[in-house]
């Protein structure tokens, strides 16, 4: 038959029409010279037609154009009561079945189909019989093609906008609309208000918002969209589009600005962790410790003490160091090594190579010119050396800063020009006593001639004396 046709009006009738595909097709409509060609006219055994646009099936009297009177069958297909089966001879195959379509006119008298209600096999799966009932309708438009709207699956999920349905009731794509109310679990309600935990005005007053009927709120809802608080002790984080619990970084408190994270488990600051401040007068407190990358970075020492770092650890300050007030009473020295390190002040020869005596003494330390003067920084007077000018006589003694300008004197290292010159004074003085005593030796030998020599007269007078009485000598 083709539906495009426009039959002329005549008695309604019922057309019941057997394909080769064993499909039943049942058309209700009006009857044309075509179909009064082949009409059904004689009743059959079981089987009855009243001329009168009604068959019926099991009875004789049927007050619909197609009445089925009889026992349900149990035994077939699915074991469930039924009195009318439409199968398919199709091969197996997931959405293959056998369904119902229902039609009529869509413009004066001419027909088409609106609506479709399969059941259908609900998977490719060989020696499967679960199967799926599908609701189908069709969209206004020539040509538009009935669509799965609804569908009730095996298990006895019903989707509504979903052929895969997870829940009793799925309804993707849409809303859902109770205006009698909604009840889950006997617990019924009229609006959406009375529903218990309901973020109203009152829930948030009295603190009584019931989190488990709420759920997971998206952040596009004010929410966090987090599904659980994670691990303890994160910190709730959020890089402008979404949240995260994980560790506080750095990057979260960000410089000069008026943030406050606390977590702690007693009433006082010191009971947990604190960041508080703008920047200008800010506030860190730790009871015990404080870790970076877990490892000790500060610990108490007792009080007004600080610890920094473990005994193996090292300290660095990128930046220049100053310390306002030093201890009194001290007999070390420090010094910094090439990792600029702060250190004792070695002079192993562990530490030493390419070891050679250095000379320079007397002829250096004369070379020196002690001054005296006043700090620029705090007017203090004082008394050394002119560290460029200690340069100028030996480079070793000064002190270079990072551009390579003087800087400094290495005072102790003086100390060695010194131990020299010391050295050659000493043996200045050596030689000195050494002739000393030549001279003195020499003294007392002629002491000791001058005396002979002086015996020798007082004899040479005596004689002349005796002989001569009247002498010069002699008077």
């Amino acid at each position: 038959m083709n539906r495009n046709e426009q039959p002329k009006r005549r008695q309604p009738v019922l057309r019941v029409y057997l394909l080769a595909a064993f499909t039943l097709t049942i058309l209700f409509g009006y009857s044309d010279s075509a179909f009064a060609q082949s009409q059904w006219a004689t009743s059959g055994n079981d089987i009855y037609n009243t001329n009168s646009g009604k068959v019926g099936i099991g009875t004789s009297t049927p007050f619909s154009p197609l009445h089925v009177v009889g026992a349900a069958d149990t035994t077939t297909f699915t074991g469930v009561p039924f009195n009318l089966a439409f199968t398919s001879n199709n091969t197996a195959a997931a959405g293959v079945g056998a369904g119902i379509s229902f039609g009529g006119a869509y413009t004066g008298t001419t027909l088409t189909g609106f609506a479709v209600i399969s059941g259908v096999k609900e998977n490719g799966t060989d020696g499967n019989f679960a199967g799926a009932l599908m609701f189908s309708t069709r969209a206004n438009g020539p040509g538009m093609a009935a669509t799965e709207k609804m569908r009730i699956t095996s298990a006895g999920d019903v989707g509504i906008g979903t052929t895969a349905p997870g829940y009793k009731l799925d309804v993707q794509s849409g809303q859902i609309n109770a205006s009698g109310g909604l009840c889950i679990g006997g617990d019924c309600v009229t609006s959406w208000e009375g529903v218990p935990g309901n973020t109203d005005a009152s829930n948030l007053t009295t603190g009584t918002l019931d989190n488990a009927r709420l759920g997971v709120v998206p952040v596009s809802k004010g929410g966090t969209g987090l599904t659980s608080a994670g691990t303890s002790g994160n910190f709730l984080r959020s890089d402008g589009t979404g949240f995260t619990s994980s560790a506080l970084q750095a990057s979260d408190v960000p410089d000069l600005s008026a943030s406050y994270i606390r977590n702690q488990t007693g009433s006082s600051q010191s009971g947990g962790f604190n960041v508080s401040g703008t920047g200008t007068a800010s506030v860190f407190n730790a009871t015990t410790q404080f870790n970076l990358g877990g490892n000790l970075a500060l610990s108490s020492a007792g009080a007004n003490n600080i610890t920094v770092g473990g005994s193996a650890d090292t300290v660095q300050i990128p930046g220049r160091l100053q310390v306002t007030q030093l201890s009194g009473g001290g007999n070390n020295h420090l010094c910094r090594n090439t990792s600029n390190q702060v250190a004792d002040c070695s002079s192993s020869l562990r530490y030493k190579t390419n070891v050679a005596p250095f000379s320079f003494g007397l002829s250096l330390v004369r070379r020196l010119r002690p001054i005296r003067f006043e700090w620029k920084d705090g007017g203090m007077k004082d008394v050394g050396f002119g560290a460029e000018e200690v340069a100028a006589v030996e480079p070793m003694f000064a002190t270079y800063n990072d551009k390579g300008e003087v800087e400094g004197v290495k005072y102790d290292r003086i100390s060695v020009a010194l131990v020299n010159a010391v050295k050659e004074q000493q043996g200045q003085i050596e030689a000195q006593q050494t002739q000393l005593k030549q001279q003195q030796a020499q003294i007392a030998a002629q002491q000791q001639q001058l005396k002979q020599q002086q015996t020798l007269i007082d004899g040479l007078k005596k004689l002349l004396c005796r002989q001569d009485p009247s002498s010069d000598v002699c008077l």
